[in-house]
């Protein structure tokens, strides 16, 4: 008895193995070919449960890249970053924080009120 049921066991070990083996020799190629394969695209955008993007990301040849965080209505900018430099919005669209970057690398920073005012800035 205790050998029927140790050969089960080692005929059972045996074909599992040779199982995961196949499967895996057949899937390998599919794998490692979805590996290798890059994708590109001008753009990216993800959204939530209302299907309104609430980010979205471009890049471009000719252009900067750009990360943008948009607000409930799915247009409204409220955040922007870009290489040079990082912009908060209000509800309304209107410029209220500037983190900039000068050709030179110098950064700036600015602070607006409601109306895109400049309250405060450095250097």
């Amino acid at each position: 008895m205790k050998r029927g049921i140790l050969f089960t066991a080692m005929v059972s070990s045996v074909v599992s193995a040779a199982v995961t083996v196949f499967v895996v020799l057949a899937m390998l190629p599919a794998v490692a070919g979805a590996q290798t394969s890059p994708r590109a695209a001008a753009g990216l955008s993800a959204g939530g449960p209302t299907s309104l993007a609430g980010v979205t990301a471009q890049a471009a040849s000719t252009t900067v890249g750009q990360l943008q965080v948009v607000g409930a209505d799915g247009q409204t900018v409220r955040a922007s970053l870009t290489a040079n430099g990082l912009q908060f919005t209000d509800q309304n669209g209107k410029v209220r924080y500037s983190l900039t970057f000068a050709a030179s690398g110098d950064p700036t920073i600015a602070m607006f009120d409601a109306s895109g005012g400049e309250i405060w800035s450095a250097p």
